[in-house]
C-alpha cells in the first residue's frame, strides 16, 4: 500500500507544470519614464522611439513619445520584442480629430513568436497604452466581419454625414477603376464593385495594398467604412486602409461593360465616362 501512495506522489510531482502568462502594460506613466522610453524620438517626419520594460522591446523607427503616447508616423515601421514568447498584443490608440488613430493596427494582434513587425504603417498611429501578454502559445486575434460591396455601402450610408464605423471591415469586390500611386508614394486609390465591369460605387481611398492594385484585380480592403460627404455629394469609403489581392469566389460571374469607361478633361477637371453617364474621380455622379 505504502508503495502505490509513494508512486502516485511521484506521478504528481512529475506532472508537467504550465507557467502563468506574465502581463507587461506601458502607458503614459511608462512614457513620461526616460529609463524606460530611452528614446524619444522627434517631430514629423519623426525618428527613432525605443521603449524597454520588463524585458519587452518596443522600437518605432520614425516617430515620437509625446508623453501621453508614443506616436509612429505614417510609413514607419514598429517592432515589438521579448526574450519570451509573445502570445498576445492589445492597443489602445489615441484620438485626433474626433477619431482613434489606430495606423491601419487592430486593436488586439495574435502573436504567437518573441517578435511582431509592422512595417509600412499606412497612417498615423497613436499607442495611448501597450499591454503585452507572455505565455506559451498564440493568443485570440480581432476578427473582422467581411462584407461585400453592396453591404459596405449600405453600411456607410446608414451613418451621420462624414462619420466613420467604430469597428474595422473587410470589403472585399473587383477592382473596376484603380489609379497608379503618386510618385514616391505606395498609397492607392480605386474604386469596387461586387461584380466585374460594374459601376464601382465603392471607394478604396489611399489606402496600401500588398502590390500594385490593377483594374480587373479583386481585392479584400481592410479599415473603417466611411460615408464621405462634400457639396451635395456622398461617396461611400475605406480610406487609408490596407489591402491585399484574392481570388475571385466560387459562383461570381464577370459581366462586361457594354461601353469602355473613358476619361474626359471638362474645365480642367478630370470626369470617368461610363454607359453614357458621367462621374468625377471619386465616383459620384455628375448630373
Amino acid at each position: 500500500m505504502k508503495k502505490f501512495i509513494s508512486l502516485v506522489a511521484v506521478a504528481l510531482f512529475t506532472l508537467p507544470i504550465f507557467a502563468e502568462d506574465v502581463v507587461v502594460v506601458l502607458d503614459s506613466i511608462d512614457f513620461r519614464n526616460d529609463e524606460i522610453v530611452i528614446k524619444q524620438g522627434a517631430a514629423s517626419p519623426g525618428d527613432s522611439v525605443l521603449a524597454v520594460k520588463e524585458g519587452v522591446t518596443i522600437g518605432i523607427d520614425k516617430g515620437q513619445n509625446k508623453g501621453f503616447c508614443l506616436t509612429a508616423f505614417a510609413h514607419s515601421s514598429v517592432t515589438i520584442s521579448a526574450t519570451q514568447n509573445i502570445k498576445q498584443l492589445n492597443f489602445e490608440f489615441g484620438q485626433a480629430g474626433g477619431s482613434a488613430k489606430d495606423g491601419g493596427l487592430d486593436a488586439q494582434i495574435a502573436v504567437g513568436a518573441t517578435e511582431w513587425t509592422a512595417v509600412d504603417l499606412p497612417s498615423q498611429a497613436r499607442f495611448a497604452k501597450i499591454t503585452i501578454t507572455l505565455g506559451e502559445g498564440k493568443g485570440e486575434g480581432t476578427t473582422l466581419d467581411t462584407v461585400t460591396v453592396a453591404e459596405a455601402v449600405a453600411i456607410g450610408m446608414a451613418l451621420e454625414d462624414n462619420a466613420k464605423t467604430t469597428v474595422d471591415y473587410v470589403v472585399k469586390g473587383h477592382v473596376v477603376q484603380a489609379y497608379n500611386p503618386n510618385e514616391g508614394y505606395t498609397d492607392q486609390t480605386w474604386f469596387m464593385a461586387d461584380e466585374a465591369g460594374a459601376f464601382g460605387e465603392f471607394e478604396a481611398f489611399r489606402c496600401t495594398p500588398d502590390y500594385l492594385v490593377e483594374t480587373g484585380d479583386y481585392v479584400f480592403v481592410k479599415g473603417k467604412i466611411q460615408k464621405f460627404v462634400k457639396d451635395d455629394k456622398t461617396q461611400i469609403e475605406i480610406g487609408n486602409g490596407t489591402a491585399t489581392h484574392g481570388e475571385v469566389p466560387q459562383g461570381i460571374e464577370n459581366v462586361v461593360l457594354t461601353e469602355k469607361a473613358n476619361k474626359v478633361m471638362v474645365d480642367g477637371v478630370m470626369y470617368i465616362v461610363r454607359d453614357g453617364k458621367m462621374f468625377d474621380v471619386r465616383g459620384a455622379q455628375v448630373r
